[in-house]
């Protein structure tokens, strides 16, 4: 339904939806009407909101939540008090970005009692083996974000800073930067204490605040993020990998392209996933370069990308050498997006033949299944020379 204008995928889901009875069906369907973000899906969500399955629910007010329209309020105030922790933080969240007065209070008087004692504010949670109690949290910071209000981002850059007495709430302070980064997507404005966070001195609070620019993808922000890939602590740089993967500028590029060079393996494979993110001339040649660190993990990450690109310049003879690498598992990898190269076919071909003698079961599979499925492909290409082919099959 992704080719279709949200009117026209609207009719076929609501009808699929009514006739529908696997649950895990009707969710997926839930969730692409939330996803269409029409004022069409509006009474189709309604329904959906009052389904006896909480995943169905929760995506039906999600949506609702989207389309930010006062009509949909009286729905969410429904759930506000729902047992599921998932609904009632959306639905709330949902309320007070709607400048509901009544859950924007629910929420505030929810965050302060956090550090209504001295006792309070001296843990991170009261809860010691149950987690319930901190996912709450992460929620309530999520939702408050929400809000866009002067005393609500007071608060929240309180939460940020780590300030007393906010300095031992750290999931309140992960649910807060992601919230702020996730509302600055959506259109709003970027709140100054997540850029201001990346050079604070408590580690926590830097951690906190890479993590909410992974969800905010504004080209300007690649300058700070350039400073704080250098961080001492390593969750930091972690972060700033994938943040610099959703700006997906070059110039982010060249900073995850260096930071695959970093001591951290860890960073080296976010690094890798961030330059997945982006397609780009720049990330496949960055991508190529990770073909060969030392981590197999990475050039097993680095292989599985380059096959959606192998129509672009030397990525297919980065994966054929790849395809002798001496982790078996890098091999298998790089063999099996060699079977995407249909457009440089006689090139990918020998290779998979060759490897079908290789000693790894798994190897010898992945090989099988690429000639196949390049043959397969060689049967509908005009300008693949006929002998080449029959040659292949005689090896094969």
């Amino acid at each position: 339904l992704e080719a279709l204008a949200p009117d026209e995928a609207l009719a076929p889901l609501v009808t699929a939806l009514g006739q529908e009875t696997y649950v895990e069906a009707r969710r997926r369907m839930v969730q692409a009407l939330a996803a269409l973000r029409s004022p069409q899906t509006e009474e189709a969500l309604k329904g959906a909101a009052a389904d006896a399955d909480e995943g169905i629910v929760l995506s039906a007010i999600r949506g609702l939540g989207r389309l930010g329209k006062p009509s949909v309020m009286p729905v969410l105030r429904e759930h506000v008090k729902d047992e599921n922790l998932d609904v009632r933080y959306e639905a709330l969240g949902s309320l007070a970005a709607l400048g509901d007065e009544e859950a924007l209070g629910t929420l505030m008087r929810r965050a302060r009692a956090l550090v209504a004692t001295r006792d309070l504010q001296r843990v991170d949670s009261t809860e010691v083996i149950d987690v319930g109690d901190r996912y709450e949290q992460y929620l309530l910071g999520v939702a408050l974000a929400r809000a866009g209000t002067e005393r609500v981002d007071d608060l929240l850059r309180d939460v940020l800073h780590g300030d007393k007495p906010w300095h031992r709430k750290v999931v309140l302070r992960l649910g807060a930067a992601e919230g702020l980064g996730r509302r600055a997507a959506s259109g709003g404005s970027l709140h100054p204490e997540l850029l201001d966070g990346l050079q604070h001195d408590d580690a926590e609070v830097r951690v906190a605040c890479s993590y909410g620019l992974r969800f905010v993808g504004f080209p300007e922000i690649v300058r700070a993020l350039k400073r704080a890939s250098s961080d001492s602590q390593l969750d930091v740089r972690m972060n700033v990998m994938r943040a610099l993967g959703s700006v997906g500028t070059p110039d982010a590029v060249e900073v995850l392209r260096k930071a695959l060079r970093d001591r951290s393996p860890d960073v080296r494979v976010a690094a890798t996933h961030a330059l997945a993110e982006i397609l780009s001339p720049e990330s496949t040649e960055a991508l190529l370069r990770a073909l060969k660190d030392k981590k197999y993990v990475i050039r097993v990450l680095a292989a599985r990308e380059l096959g959606r690109r192998t129509a672009q310049p030397d990525v297919v003879e980065g994966l054929a050498k790849a395809a002798g690498d001496a982790d078996y598992g890098v091999r298998a990898q790089a063999l099996a997006s060699l079977s995407r190269a249909r457009t440089r076919l006689e090139k990918a071909l020998p290779v998979l033949v060759d490897a079908i003698d290789d000693r790894e079961d798994v190897v010898r599979t992945s090989a099988c299944l690429g000639v196949s499925a390049l043959l397969e492909a060689a049967d509908v290409s005009p300008e693949l020379d006929t002998a080449f082919v029959e040659e292949v099959v005689d090896l094969a």
